[in-house]
């Protein structure tokens, strides 16, 4: 048997995605279940950045999105999958509830010196920063009541003199 060359590999066009190459549309549970896992996932990565944990945060928010789709279509063939996705997306309303109230326990453990403010997290900032805009605000408030207490004395002088000009005659 001659011995011969081995053919050239083809040529595959670039980022060509060989496992669903045409994807089909989600159906509404799915998108609805896509979602609840999308939840999960921006909670994940909130606490990677919380942990000082970049490249996980990175990951997460990069390739969950396929994922949740991914997942999202199997549930709608595999039951047992979608038991679990639909308690999952049951609880999504918590879910929300716990990712817009993760940022302020994270700024109450930066407060008191538990860890230091995770950049990237939205809400959180140095305890130094929070503390100036609450200085400022209460600067801003106290320059308004004194300008309010200002011009209420003026108006106060202004009926005082009115009436020691024409209530009385000397």
């Amino acid at each position: 048997m001659p011995i011969t060359a081995p053919a050239a590999p083809q040529k595959r066009s670039p980022r060509t995605n060989t496992i669903t190459p045409q994807a089909a549309p989600l159906s509404p549970k799915a998108r609805e279940r896509k979602e609840g896992l999308q939840g999960w996932a921006q909670i994940a990565a909130i606490g990677c950045l919380a942990k000082g944990w970049y490249a996980d945060a990175g990951t997460i928010s990069i390739h969950a999105p396929a994922i949740c789709d991914e997942t999202a279509r199997i549930a709608d063939k595999e039951e047992k999958l979608a038991k679990g996705l639909d308690w999952l997306t049951m609880t999504g309303p918590y879910a929300a509830l716990f990712a817009a109230a993760l940022p302020m326990g994270l700024q109450f453990l930066v407060n008191h010196n538990k860890m230091e403010a995770p950049p990237g997290v939205e809400g959180v900032m140095p305890k130094e920063a929070i503390e100036a805009r609450v200085r400022a605000d209460l600067a801003k408030m106290q320059a308004e009541a004194l300008k309010i207490q200002k011009e209420a004395e003026k108006e106060l002088a202004e009926v005082q003199a009115s009436m020691n000009g024409h209530g009385e005659t000397g």
